[in-house]
């Protein structure tokens, strides 16, 4: 009974969150195309903060509400047989944008050939890792690597992303796996990763 009242709630929140910003950030795209047109380029700055502002925020909803479907059991893994190297030619074509912004290369070496997993799930968290080296790497390199091992009987895939920027202070690594907090004001201020 609380679990279905749960399920409800994260399904009416999802949608009453999603709907206004998803309009956010459609309108904020109809005003940079009408600046353009009508050569306003002045006002194009701060529509794009709206939008920008805007995903950013999409963003967060989207991980309360996995959070929520995770703790109330109602997130379930999907298993399908996908190849690797079509997850990462997505990948890097969605990851493009801010590698570009940020002046970094991506260097993807990739040995994974099909798995059998759920393919969103480890999209979105490669996705976030990357988003995450591209916010506090800066005209430098990001590499991705897949590789596999066999463990007894088992086979393993092992993803492995490295940055050549900032490195984590021993004094916070510490406290790397604790509750959800900023490493410290000047990683979150310079970097605007995020640390979950």
């Amino acid at each position: 009974m609380i679990l279905d009242k749960r399920e409800a709630i994260t399904a009416s929140l999802s949608n009453a969150l999603r709907t206004p910003i998803n309009h956010i950030i459609g309108y904020s795209e109809m005003l940079q195309e009408k600046m353009q047109d009508g050569g306003l380029v002045g006002f194009l700055p701060d529509i794009e903060k709206t939008r920008a502002s805007s995903d950013g925020l999409m963003k967060w909803v989207e991980k309360i509400i996995g959070l929520s479907k995770i703790e109330s059991g109602w997130s379930e893994l999907q298993h399908e047989k996908f190849m690797v190297k079509d997850l990462l030619e997505e990948l890097s074509q969605k990851v493009q944008v801010e590698m570009d912004k940020a002046e970094n290369v991506l260097h993807i070496d990739e040995d994974g050939g099909e798995i059998e997993g759920d393919r969103g799930r480890v999209f979105r968290v490669l996705s976030n890792l990357l988003t995450n080296a591209c916010q506090t790497t800066h005209k430098g390199e990001i590499s991705l690597r897949v590789s596999r091992e066999t463990v007894g009987d088992v086979g393993w895939i092992s993803f492995d992303i490295k940055d050549t920027e900032a490195v984590i202070n021993p004094k916070i690594l510490k406290n790397l796996f604790k509750g959800y907090t900023h490493a410290d004001d000047y990683m979150s201020s310079g970097f605007g990763g995020e640390a979950w």
